[in-house]
């Protein structure tokens, strides 16, 4: 396969945004007098498969965490939490890299898309065609909507997505796409092997390998 389309989930596959999630919870767990672990356990549990509010429980058995949800909602894509995304390493380098050999573009279940490119800019992730805000529900509408925008850019026949999920497995499966999984994100290595994925890569870096060695 030959690829001329890239697209790249933004979140655990260009930004490392564990730290944004583990800092609403902290915020959460000050305000609401909870007890709290550490950044390195918070990023081992989750990818376990723990939720936030799981985290929260094992803590603090005696307490209820309902308001949790609505709680980040309001606050996990506003600049105060997003300024503690980091790049992943080394993803801008390799992202300019693809850009040379295949239109990059970039998919994400976001909402605020003005906030979202003004951190990509100020992460130096700016070598990319196309930015698209999708549910990834698989939903008809939006599978259609996605399919659209993307041959724009080229065929689908030439199209790669990478992804760190279950959600972005399955968008593939349906655009019918070969789905590359990273293990930077909420999927452990063992959770990505059962969504049966073309390759599993430790980082975006590892795609440089794959155009040179698949690339005319």
């Amino acid at each position: 396969m030959i690829a001329k389309v890239c697209i790249l989930d933004v979140d655990g596959v260009l930004i490392d945004y564990f730290p944004r999630h583990y800092q609403v919870l902290k915020d959460y767990a000050k305000d609401y007098k909870c007890k709290i672990t550490s950044l390195k356990d918070y990023r081992h549990k989750r990818r376990e498969g723990f939720k936030d509010t799981d985290i929260l429980e094992l803590l603090n058995p005696d307490k209820n965490f309902q308001s949790f949800l609505p709680y980040k909602l309001s606050r996990i894509e506003i600049p105060k939490y997003l300024n503690y995304d980091k790049q992943i390493k080394n993803a801008s380098n390799t992202l300019e890299q693809i850009s040379q050999k295949a239109s990059v573009l970039l998919l994400t279940a976001r909402n605020r898309k003005k906030y979202l490119k003004l951190e990509l800019e100020k992460l130096g992730i700016v070598k990319y065609k196309s930015l698209m805000l999708a549910k990834k529900d698989q939903s008809k509408k939006e599978i259609k909507k996605i399919t659209k925008w993307l041959r724009q850019y080229g065929k689908i026949s030439q199209t790669i997505y990478v992804g760190d999920g279950l959600d972005d497995a399955l968008l593939a499966k349906n655009l019918g796409l070969p789905f590359f999984a990273v293990t930077m994100g909420y999927s452990n290595r063992e959770m990505l092997k059962s969504y049966k994925p073309h390759k599993i890569l430790r980082s975006i870096t590892s795609l440089t390998e794959y155009f040179k060695h698949e690339q005319p």
